[in-house]
């Protein structure tokens, strides 16, 4: 019995090995299961309501539709074609992602099919990006056990579910964030030692590019750029402010530009 103890053991043992041998691997194949899971249950059950029609749960869907067929066509920022410059979609960049799924095929109601490839994608990066919020380095075993909560805990929310696969911009919205998240983390890890280095203004122009394009995402997520600013700037605040000053026009200077082009193009149009 002692015997068999110790070969469970000892195969445990070389078990965890190779997974932490491949963690990041392992990771990756967990979050792709529990965003395909989630989306295949939010969009069967929609399958099963419309009788096997693709549609979407509201009618500003619709709209972001119209616009990137518009788009598609060669008349971007147009509700519909030939009408005119409109700014009544809540998003500047998502028709333009939407009008890429048009111009290869997915027309009409299959439209829809094309933003839940885009959502799943977004989504997944979004769970590969937010993990290095618990993982502080290689070393930290527990940081990356712990990690492997976040996929089925934050897909386990209904309401968010229904918001990342509802064909709104929220899920590439999420994939933009991401994506401001691994700047900022670049730049936060560039300003801890609290000088001004080439590193530090590449990853600062980094994340202000990002945050520009979070913006044109989402107006309301002037926000976030502003945490994402000051947060780097933080460590210049006492004794380098003309550094911190620096740092918040590079991570906040696109965004600031895109909506004073934005404002003028609805002043003009």
């Amino acid at each position: 019995m002692c015997i068999r103890d110790r070969s469970s053991v000892s195969k445990l043992r070389r078990t965890l090995a190779l997974v932490a041998k491949y963690d990041a691997l392992v990771y990756a194949v967990w979050a792709a299961f529990c965003t395909l899971s989630s989306a295949r249950l939010f969009y069967g059950y929609m399958l099963k309501q419309t009788g096997g029609e693709w549609s979407g749960p509201l009618d500003d869907v619709f709209i972001h539709f119209d616009y990137a067929r518009s788009t598609a066509q060669g008349h971007p920022f147009e509700w519909v074609a030939g009408n005119g410059y409109s700014s009544g979609n809540t998003s500047l960049s998502y028709p333009f992602v939407l009008a890429f799924g048009w111009l290869v095929g997915f027309r009409e109601e299959r439209l829809m099919v094309f933003a839940g490839l885009v959502a799943c994608f977004c989504v997944f990066g979004l769970l590969l990006a937010a993990r290095r919020l618990f993982v502080s380095d290689e070393r930290d075993t527990f940081g990356k056990a712990s990690s492997y909560l976040l996929p089925p805990v934050m897909l386990s929310v209904g309401a968010l579910d229904w918001s990342l696969w509802s064909g709104m911009e929220v899920a590439f919205y999420l994939g933009v964030w991401a994506i401001a998240l691994v700047a900022y983390l670049r730049a936060e890890k560039a300003a801890k030692r609290g000088i001004e280095t080439r590193e530090l203004k590449t990853s600062t122009w980094l994340l202000g590019l990002a945050c520009g394009a979070l913006f044109v995402t989402r107006p309301e997520a002037v926000g976030t750029c502003l945490v994402f600013g000051l947060a780097v700037a933080m460590p210049y605040l006492p004794r380098k402010p003309k550094a911190a000053l620096g740092v918040l026009l590079r991570v906040g200077g696109p965004a600031v530009l895109l909506l004073l082009l934005q404002s003028l193009a609805n002043r003009v149009l």
